[in-house]
């Protein structure tokens, strides 16, 4: 079997560990001598789109080059410049803009025979994934991370109108937990090609020990009698903009309390 794994998910020189999930996930596929390829979906942004961006949303636009998480783990760019006027297109005439891309991607992947397609994000690259499966005749899975089924589809009328035909289509779906699988239902998904696998945990990085051990090998000891604690990207769509309200509101009802913050991002600010 070889594997075409297909995903949006990457890291840049600015965020090293941008999607480093699927990078773990790569690292199994070695482990188990699972030919694959990697081919990164990166959406080259025009000067004009990147003003637009900040204009509306307030903040810059990521607009970096893909990189490798790993040395070792060669990675496939598939750079798809995108102008204004794709935007207009993919706005105006999203299964047109979607099409485009796809000539794009298919000019710049190998598939064969024994290949199974697994895409990283229900959309657009499960859009991609699933129709270059019914191109070449393989199977396509799709793994849904979070935000891409819960989130994203509430504000874009388009992703909303596709993903449930983009689900259905695929051979497999897997999700992290039974919350997302309903959240896939509830905008019209019918789940029977669903599975519901959790989010894993490397063992040999991850294990408890007694917090002694932990305070000396992390440098950090407990000093106060609550700690509140945050784990992740500090970016918007994890609200980490809300963390020093949050953490107002609780230091004024807790006085004995310390805050705790592990993660990168652009708001470490």
């Amino acid at each position: 079997m070889n594997i075409c794994v297909i995903s949006g998910l990457y890291a840049t020189e600015k965020f090293p560990y941008g999607g480093i999930f699927v990078y773990e996930y790569l690292k199994q596929l070695k482990q188990h001598d699972l030919s694959y390829k990697t081919y990164i979906i990166r959406r080259d942004y025009s000067r004009g789109v990147a003003l637009v961006y900040r204009i509306i949303k307030r903040r810059p636009l990521e607009n970096s080059p893909a990189i490798s998480w790993d040395k070792s783990e060669r990675i496939i760019p598939i750079n798809c410049p995108v102008n204004i006027f794709d935007m207009i297109l993919y706005i105006c005439f999203p299964k047109q803009y979607l099409k485009t891309i796809f000539k794009k991607i298919t000019d710049n992947i190998e598939i064969k025979s024994d290949t199974l397609i697994h895409a990283h994000w229900a959309c657009p690259e499960g859009y991609y994934a699933v129709k270059l499966a019914k191109t070449y005749q393989v199977p396509c899975v799709i793994t849904a991370y979070g935000s891409d089924i819960h989130t994203l589809p509430q504000h874009n009328k388009t992703m909303r109108k596709y993903l449930p035909k983009i689900l259905e289509n695929a051979n497999k779906v897997t999700f992290m937990s039974k919350a997302l699988l309903n959240s896939g239902i509830n905008i019209g998904y019918s789940g029977e090609n669903s599975a519901i696998i959790p989010v894993g945990v490397d063992t040999n990085i991850f294990y408890p020990i007694d917090k002694d051990s932990a305070s000396k090998k992390t440098g950090w000891r407990q000093t106060k009698k609550y700690v509140v604690g945050f784990v992740g990207n500090l970016i918007p769509i994890k609200r980490a903009d809300c963390l020093p309200r949050i953490f107002s509101i609780i230091e004024k009802k807790l006085e004995d309390v310390e805050f705790l913050i592990v993660g990168d991002g652009m708001l470490r600010s």
